[in-house]
């Protein structure tokens, strides 16, 4: 338990900033107002997503650059808010329609394999690169993406694939 409760405090200090212990307490900072928290040991068994929810703030869907970025650095996967392609074409996302947000709300999509045809991202042996759209909020997709491979690097492109500039 000692082990978790350390790789939480890494984890949760990279995703929402400096001291987010309060003693044995995991800090989210101000919901609605007030200071809200949760054991960390909650945190631990229910996950970050319940953990949030518990204590009256529904988890927030993470869609920037920075927010995706450091949670694919720590977890090595997207957020909850993300779904491949093929997820929401099973629930009804036409790309030619921009009906994302209406088969799936507060979705993203993300998770899907990225070829690197151009060889513009580093190769290596083995690594295989995933895309994430970043900032949707709805509508048709824009062009700005996160590109992560399962080594470890991430890289954002803000013209759908023209240029990279490396995040971690």
């Amino acid at each position: 338990m000692e082990a978790y409760k350390a790789r939480w405090n890494v984890e949760a200090a990279a995703l929402l900033g400096p001291n987010p212990f309060i003693s044995s307490w995991f800090k989210l900072g101000r919901v609605s107002g007030k200071l809200s928290s949760a054991p960390v040991e909650e945190v631990i068994e229910r996950g970050a997503d319940d953990a949030l929810k518990l204590m009256g703030k529904a988890a927030e869907a993470l869609t920037s650059f920075d927010d995706v970025a450091k949670y694919v650095s720590i977890n090595r996967k997207l957020p909850s808010n993300y779904i491949t392609k093929e997820q929401a074409k099973a629930l009804g996302w036409k790309p030619n329609l921009g009906n994302l947000d209406n088969v799936a709300p507060s979705k993203s999509i993300g998770g899907d394999i990225f070829k690197n045809l151009e060889g513009l991202l580093p190769q290596a042996k083995g690594r295989i690169w995933y895309e994430a759209d970043i900032n949707y909020s709805g509508g048709f997709r824009g062009g700005e993406r996160l590109l992560y491979s399962n080594d470890g690097l991430v890289y954002k492109t803000l013209d759908h694939y023209k240029t990279f500039t490396q995040l971690k």
